[in-house]
């Protein structure tokens, strides 16, 4: 690991500085935490592009020591991963308010047992092929197992989607799995070769034949029909263990902040106020217009938040010295009260009581502006 080698010298030039007064312990933080941002997964990924790419080796030896190098790259990768994501994302669904810093879970909470199933199904069918030479089984578990493993590059790549604009750094661990997987395949058709010029160890008749054809160079295809019946089968049994059918779709879509994400999620904590939380409440009573945009997240948008905005607007360009005591005082006070806004009945209830200061602030943008519902529709936009 060249890259890896770099980085320590590094660090240790770093301890250096710092025993002789050159540097500051921060410095030393802070290339750690570069080390095991990038540098340990780049080198591992490298590596296994390196080892996908290039020639398989036939050594049982060799085989075991890559069958090592994947098992811990995907329980390092597993490890990063945890890591990376508990300083950005919250497991709560998209219906909770969490801070702005943070993404709601990238999978719906009720299809994670679904997503996990998938995954161990993938699981299963990489250890059922990279502990096992493909001559010494019979065929239809070596496509058996294919199929598993295809089900399991399809959830990774799916995953890849959801997260790959938000935290791209998350694809990393998926993307090394599917490239395993693609190694595997070249050695079970390279295992599956037929030696010299025939196909002896087939023996002879109809259930020879169809061995023969299944292990021919359509395995990778006969793999991919079977994944279907083998998918429907592990649904089945989610159904009855209490999962929906349709958790393999809605476990990525019945979310918000993400590529995939069909769902817009309550204002944050910290960066929204009462109009806006009071933009929550029952849609029969606060009349939700349209999806907008504050902050650069997504927010639901109503009359009156778009009053309250076009309001303060007005004030910023008339009177900004006011503008900016009225906003310190409701930065000191309206951020702390939409924090004890949890539900859409609190919601409903501020919605009600903001309705006076709503027909103020129509009513001030009426007397002094030419356009006044063409500001207010612009709001938010």
């Amino acid at each position: 690991m060249i890259i890896e080698g770099i980085a320590l010298l590094l660090v240790f030039s770093r301890i250096g500085g710092i025993i002789f007064g050159d540097a500051s312990l921060a410095d030393l933080l802070f290339l750690l935490w570069v080390a095991h941002l990038l540098v340990v997964p780049a080198a591992l990924t490298f590596a296994n592009i390196a080892l996908s790419c290039f020639k398989l080796q036939d050594d049982a030896s060799r085989k075991r020591k890559m069958r090592i190098f994947e098992l811990a790259l995907m329980a390092a990768g597993t490890f990063l991963s945890c890591l990376w994501g508990r300083d950005f994302i919250v497991f709560v669904d998209w219906r909770e308010r969490i801070l702005s810093s943070y993404f709601h879970t990238p999978v719906w909470t009720q299809a994670v047992p679904t997503a996990m199933t998938l995954l161990a199904v993938g699981l299963a069918g990489y250890l059922a092929l990279a502990f096992t030479h493909a001559k010494r089984v019979p065929p239809l578990v070596t496509i058996l197992a294919i199929s598993a493993m295809y089900i399991g590059m399809f959830e990774c790549a799916i995953w890849s989607v959801q997260v790959i604009l938000q935290m791209p750094l998350l694809t990393i661990l998926p993307a090394n799995c599917i490239l395993i997987a693609v190694r595997i395949l070249r050695e079970k058709a390279l295992e599956l070769k037929p030696e010299g010029g025939g196909d002896a160890r087939f023996g002879r008749g109809v259930i020879a034949r169809i061995n023969k054809r299944l292990v021919g160079d359509r395995f990778p295809l006969w793999a991919l029909v079977l994944a279907f019946p083998l998918l429907g089968a592990a649904v089945a049994v989610l159904v009855l263990c209490g999962q929906r059918p349709d958790d393999i779709i809605k476990g990525y879509t019945e979310t918000s902040d993400w590529v995939l994400s069909q769902q817009v999620a309550p204002p944050s904590f910290d960066v929204h106020y009462l109009c806006t939380v009071a933009a929550q409440g029952h849609a029969k009573l606060v009349k939700p217009l349209r999806v907008g945009a504050r902050h650069g997240r997504p927010t639901i948008v109503n009359r009156q938040l778009c009053a309250a905005n076009a309001f303060e607007q007005l004030l910023e360009e008339r009177a900004p010295g006011l503008h900016r005591a009225v906003r310190g005082f409701y930065d000191a006070h309206g951020l702390p009260l939409s924090r004890l806004i949890r539900t859409k009945a609190a919601a409903d209830l501020v919605y009600i009581l903001m309705k006076p200061l709503e027909w103020a602030f129509v009513a001030t943008l009426y007397l002094l502006t030419v356009n006044p519902e063409e500001r207010i529709a612009r709001q938010y936009r």
